[in-house]
């Protein structure tokens, strides 16, 4: 069994022989140092992102030679999701109420660091929720998942 679409990127990319394949159609995402981070993607999405480049015709037959292979996906799964702990704090907590600070003025398509005061006790990593909500100048908002 070989790969499909639904394979990820850290699937094909840890096999030599799948490796072989996408770097023959698309030599510029195996150069990725970037991409080797984000095995948890599907990697027909990252097909369809910027710098791929490989459509019609060409994309069909990297994906005939990639499900031809023997190899089988090897990575392990996704650790599963953790819900925050809703009794994290009490109720007189409010929800939000972490202090947040620029660490320097931000630019228009630049990096712009956050410094968030948030609690000190208890597992940041399963106990507290981040989220964000971003406006442009015209008003169209989005949110962070």
């Amino acid at each position: 069994m070989g790969y499909g679409r639904d394979s990820r990127v850290r699937d094909i990319l840890s096999d030599p022989a799948a490796r072989s394949v996408v770097t023959k159609y698309v030599p510029a995402l195996t150069c990725s140092p970037t991409l080797e981070q984000m095995g948890f993607l599907r990697f027909s999405g990252v097909l369809r992102g910027p710098g791929a480049a490989v459509t019609g015709p060409e994309l069909e037959a990297m994906w005939d030679e990639l499900a031809r292979l023997e190899g089988t996906p090897r990575a392990q799964p996704d650790a599963p999701y953790l819900e925050p702990a809703r009794d994290y704090e009490p109720d007189s907590v409010r929800r939000g109420s972490a202090r947040v600070a620029l660490a320097r003025a931000g630019e228009q398509w630049g990096i712009t660091e956050l410094a968030i005061d948030g609690p000190s006790h208890g597992n940041p990593f399963v106990d507290v929720e981040l989220s964000a909500d971003f406006t442009d100048a015209q008003g169209a908002a989005f949110q962070s998942p």
